[in-house]
């Protein structure tokens, strides 16, 4: 029997970020060890891509893969079929990153 995926709704105003993996090597190559990779995750790389968003938010901008800078504080972290996330509410998002040219 194959085990099923789970995920999550938000309610509310509330947004589901996705963290981005953490670096597995450093830029000369080296390997990292996983406690290594896991600090790399602090709570100032503030930074993800909306995975689901809640029926009461308002900025049409906040839609489902739109990279993301929020504020950290107040975040919830989780992590959901061996992925990291954090749950934020609208009120959080600091501004959404678009292409420049």
């Amino acid at each position: 029997m194959s085990e099923k995926k789970m995920g999550l709704l938000p309610h509310g105003s509330r947004i589901v970020i996705r963290l981005p993996e953490p670096e597995k090597k450093t830029a000369g190559g080296i390997i990292l060890p996983e406690s290594a990779q896991e600090q790399s995750h602090d709570k100032y790389k503030a930074i993800g891509v909306v995975d689901a968003v809640g029926p009461d938010v308002q900025d049409k901008r906040i839609e489902l893969n739109a990279k993301v800078v929020y504020e950290p504080d107040g975040a919830i972290p989780m992590t959901i079929n061996e992925r990291k996330y954090v749950v934020i509410d609208e009120s959080s998002i600091i501004g959404v990153l678009v292409e420049k040219n």
